[in-house]
């Protein structure tokens, strides 16, 4: 309610004091790493995600959380390692993917990051992956152009680098205003300045 009200301050010493008075609910530093990762105060929001997985070590949103962060402070390491077990722990829970995040939400970010950090050949692998479990879904089109990006980035050659440009293509107006930026950078890294 404080945090509606615009009362950030005050809100968020009543979150503190929550995470404080309970320490067995994760549920206020969940709170408290959402505010701050909104806000990119990143290395709090590390501190109140990781204090939220010391007392539940399986959430996998947590653990997504946690990554997300690590990404956003440049510790790709890291955001690696947590994207790597959020998805163990999917699995071993044998959490539904109607439960978020799901397994396919985990698997593209992590082919993202590992494209961010020019791992090509492994993002490929993990977005043939995702592709065969969403090509019949309405995230085949970025699933489908994301896998050919990091296709042709791997392996430069003219008959992948016109597969991701169809991709680029096939998909809708609003998919291609949200990753024309990403188009254009692979574009430059593929020497296609003039594109």
């Amino acid at each position: 309610a404080l945090l509606k009200a615009g009362k950030e301050k005050e809100a968020l010493e009543e979150y503190t004091q929550s995470a404080n008075l309970n320490p067995q609910d994760p549920r206020a530093l969940r709170k408290l790493g959402t505010y701050y990762s909104e806000h990119k105060l990143y290395d709090k929001a590390i501190k109140a995600f990781r204090r939220a997985l010391n007392i539940n070590p399986t959430s996998v949103q947590d653990m997504v959380a946690l990554g997300y962060c690590y990404a956003q402070d440049d510790n790709y390491l890291q955001s690696e390692a947590a994207f790597v077990t959020a998805l163990a722990l999917k699995q071993l829970n044998r959490q539904s993917n109607s439960v978020p995040p799901s397994r396919q939400d985990i698997i593209r970010t992590l082919a993202s990051l590992l494209l961010m950090e020019g791992r090509y050949g492994e993002a490929r692998n993990q977005l043939q992956s995702l592709y065969a479990m969403t090509s019949n879904t309405p995230a085949k089109n970025i699933d489908s152009y994301l896998l050919a990006q990091s296709a042709a980035l791997a392996s430069p050659v003219a008959s992948k680098i016109e597969k991701f440009e169809s991709a680029f293509k096939q998909m809708t107006e609003k998919e291609r205003s949200d990753y024309k930026y990403s188009y254009i950078q692979s574009l430059i890294k593929l020497n296609k300045h003039e594109d």
